[in-house]
C-alpha cells in the first residue's frame, strides 16, 4: 500500500495488479519487489516521493476511475501508504462485519502497585 500524491487515494500492490481506484488498473505488474516497498514506505518528507513511469497502455481503465488520462496514466507519484489509511485499515474494515484495534500510538500509563 502506498499513497498517491497525485490523487490522495491509496495505491495497492498485489501480484495479480497494482492500482489505484481513481487512475486505473495495471495487471501483473512488473515491478520490483524493492520498487514496492520503497513505495510503500516512502516516509515524507526524507524518502519521498517515488515515481513509477508507466508504458502508453499500461493502465487499464476501472469502475469509478475519473483520473483515468495524462498525467495519471503516465506516471505515479507515491509516498508511505499512512499518508492515506495509517492503520492500515481501509481494506478490512471494506469486507469486515467485526473489527477490533488497537492504537498502539498511545502512551501506556504509569502503574503504581
Amino acid at each position: 500500500m502506498a499513497t498517491n500524491l497525485q490523487t490522495g487515494s491509496g495505491w495497492r500492490f498485489a501480484k495479480a495488479y497494482a492500482a489505484d481506484y481513481r487512475v486505473g488498473r495495471i495487471d501483473r505488474p512488473r515491478l520490483s519487489l524493492a520498487c514496492v516497498v520503497a513505495a510503500s514506505s516512502a516516509f515524507p518528507p526524507f524518502l519521498s516521493p517515488v515515481r513509477l513511469r508507466f508504458a502508453q497502455d499500461t493502465v487499464k481503465p476501472m469502475a469509478g476511475a475519473d483520473l483515468h488520462k495524462p498525467p495519471f496514466t503516465e506516471v505515479a507519484v507515491l509516498t508511505d501508504g499512512g499518508v492515506y489509511d495509517n492503520l492500515g485499515l481501509e481494506r478490512v474494515w471494506k469486507r469486515c462485519r467485526t473489527i477490533l484495534v488497537s492504537n498502539a500510538g498511545r502512551n501506556t500509563p504509569a502503574l503504581e502497585h
